[in-house]
């Protein structure tokens, strides 16, 4: 199990930094998940596969639950973001959508914050993982695997850089 989860502290900074409500998760996960809807006002889940979905939804309180809207789709790349999120967590099973799902929240300016799991392992494309005007970029390697974060508010990334060994 060794780095599930150790996104988490990251995330957790990310969170209590933007006092954030509203959340879309790109890959549901057996930690972030539940830990994601302990925090937030209303999660959205993005999965392909319907038996990891069932597996995750096994694991919540009826509490939990009401305040999450999971959707299966064939790809995450097909899920359009279409309202404020204040925080996103790209973490889906396919790696090769995982650069697309984050420029996708970027580019859509509804996003405050994305953050994205495993950005130092292979195969993923990092390389086309652009930061656009007005964004700024913190790699949290404090706890391996890495977690890059990507934010227009220039304080919340220099506390990342103070806070994750960035």
């Amino acid at each position: 199990m060794e780095g599930y989860g150790s996104h988490l502290p990251v995330l957790g900074l990310v969170c209590d930094y933007i006092d954030a409500v509203m959340g879309l998760e790109y890959g549901c996960g057996m930690e972030s998940t539940p830990w994601m809807l302990d925090r937030l006002g209303n999660l959205t889940t993005v999965e392909v596969s319907q038996l990891w979905l069932d597996n995750v939804y096994l694991t919540l309180t009826e509490e939990q639950y009401d305040k999450w809207l999971p959707l299966k789709a064939d790809t995450e790349m097909e899920f359009v973001v279409d309202r404020p999120y204040d925080v996103v967590l790209v973490d889906g099973s396919d790696p090769l959508s995982r650069v697309p799902c984050a420029m996708h929240c970027v580019n859509s300016d509804l996003c405050e914050v994305v953050v994205i799991h495993d950005t130092e392992a292979g195969g993923y494309k990092w390389e086309n993982l652009v930061q656009p005007d007005g964004w700024l970029r913190a790699d949290c390697n404090k706890e391996m695997p890495q977690t890059t974060v990507l934010s227009k508010s220039a304080n919340l990334i220099g506390i990342l850089h103070e806070e994750m060994h960035v």
